[in-house]
Parts: structure tokens; C-alpha cells; sequence
């Protein structure tokens, strides 16, 4: 009998970065992989409440999560020195979304590989 682990969003992070800080990826990358996480992480809290493993995220939940970082997410959040101008500007450049989503996609691409999740979210949702 196979013994199932569910992993909490951040247990399967550490884990993910863990891993690639072994396998000699650069600091810089593994720093950028911690920022697109804790995005992702804030948009689940705010989002979707509901999810509270690593296992409970569907592609619908990540196209969910890429329509909100193209046309919602506000510019300049929380930037004291942007005007409210730019801070009213909704949706990330095409550019900045690519590089989450193939965060993402490297994350989640691993867990599956690893065991850690039955299937990827990430693998054919864009």
C-alpha cells in the first residue's frame, strides 16, 4: 500500500528549492523562483482560500491566476514613489506574465516528476 503525503503549498516549495539549489542553479534564480511563489501564494490567500495543499491547485486555477496577473493585478502595488496614475493601471506586461507562468510550469513540472503531486496542473493549460 502506497503511502500518500499531502504537502502544503510552502512544504512543497521548500522542498522544489531546496532541490534545485542541490542541483547548483544560481542564487539569482532561486530568489526569482522564491518571488513568483510568494505572488502565487498571495494570489491563492486572497483568491482561493480553499486550496490548502500543493495537490488542490488545478489548470483552472492557474488560468484563473494568469487572467488575473493580465488583466487585474494592479502596477506599482504598494510602490511609494509610483503616482496613482500608474498604480491604476491593471495587468502586467505579456513579458513579466511569461516569466511567471514558466516559473510555474518548471515548479510544477518537477512535483510531478518527483511524486510529490498525481498530476501537473501546469503541463497543458497555455
Amino acid at each position: 500500500m502506497e503511502r500518500v503525503v499531502k504537502y502544503s503549498l510552502e512544504q512543497a516549495f521548500d522542498v522544489f528549492i531546496h532541490a534545485k539549489a542541490v542541483e547548483g542553479l544560481r542564487e539569482r534564480t532561486l530568489n526569482d523562483y522564491r518571488t513568483h511563489f510568494r505572488y502565487l501564494e498571495e494570489w491563492l490567500k486572497d483568491s482561493h482560500p480553499e486550496v490548502e495543499y500543493i495537490g488542490d491547485i488545478t489548470a483552472q486555477t492557474l488560468r484563473d491566476y494568469v487572467y488575473y496577473l493580465t488583466y487585474e493585478k494592479p502596477h506599482y502595488e504598494g510602490h511609494p514613489l509610483k503616482s496613482e496614475v500608474d498604480k491604476a493601471k491593471r495587468g502586467l506586461s505579456p513579458a513579466s506574465v511569461n516569466i511567471r507562468i514558466s516559473t510555474m510550469k518548471a515548479f510544477f513540472k518537477w512535483l510531478h516528476a518527483e511524486g510529490i503531486i498525481p498530476s501537473n496542473p501546469a503541463a497543458n493549460w497555455c
